[in-house]
């Protein structure tokens, strides 16, 4: 048995990354079931009262009554679904430098990247004294141990992190990979399971994160002039609660 003074060994350490990027894809689809239950019957109703207008337009009057008593319904469920996951002690969130969890960051990757031959460059220069919400570190971890287990072994990452009004922008440089549907991140649009869409789902619930925590993802291709994508550019911007 490991003793609390022994480090975690690498396969341990990747053993606990799986685990919490297969928390991340069960949190989505337990929160997509809650919803599309608390969604269906109320628009089965709305649906069955439309279709009696249709079939009856002198009744319309009492079917809208009802229409109404669901649409309400079902907006006051939705609301209270959201407070439900949204509970939180924002007095008890605290600013941290942003070097500081950028080296939060790599203590917890680096591991995981040695495992599996993965370099990960660093360039914070221009980060200086910016401070961001300490919450912004679980979306960090979420996007670089993600591209690390992405790429193919031999592969050189590039985090760049720089301070920015209110905040840091934090970039990701990573080859070999295809970026998704910026548009369908923006709207977190659903898509058809298939190659990519584990890529799919990860930026989009990240940039669904960084939405809630005031920020905002971007996901671009990273070419090189005239030539085919060879990679893709991450940037998470993340704020102070001070801002």
């Amino acid at each position: 048995m490991t003793s609390p003074q022994e480090p975690l060994d690498a396969s341990l350490l990747e053993l606990l990354d799986s685990l919490y990027q297969r928390q991340l894809r069960q949190a989505a689809a337990e929160v997509a079931a809650a919803i599309a239950h608390a969604a269906g019957t109320p628009l089965n109703v709305v649906s069955g009262r439309a279709e009696l207008i249709r079939q009856e337009p002198a009744n319309a009057a009492a079917q809208v009554t009802r229409i109404d008593e669901q649409v309400r319904k079902l907006a006051d469920g939705l609301r209270q679904f959201v407070d439900y996951l949204t509970i939180e002690d924002r007095t008890a969130r605290l600013d941290q430098p942003a070097a500081q969890v950028l080296a939060e960051l790599l203590r917890l990757v680096l591991p995981l990247a040695r495992c599996r031959q993965v370099e990960i460059s660093t360039d914070a220069a221009e980060l200086g004294a910016a401070s961001i919400d300490e919450q912004s570190l679980s979306n960090l971890v979420a996007l670089l141990s993600w591209s690390t287990r992405s790429v193919a072994a031999g592969t050189r990452i590039e985090l760049r992190a720089t301070a920015a009004p209110g905040g840091a922008w934090f970039e990701l440089l990573v080859p070999g990979l295809v970026p998704p549907d910026v548009w369908r991140l923006e709207h977190f649009d659903s898509r058809t399971p298939g190659e990519g869409s584990e890529a799919y789902r990860v930026m989009a619930i990240c940039a669904a994160v960084a939405r809630g925590q005031g920020g905002k993802l971007q996901v671009e291709a990273l070419t090189s002039t005239g030539t085919a994508p060879t990679g893709i550019r991450i940037r998470l911007l993340c704020r102070s609660l001070s801002d």
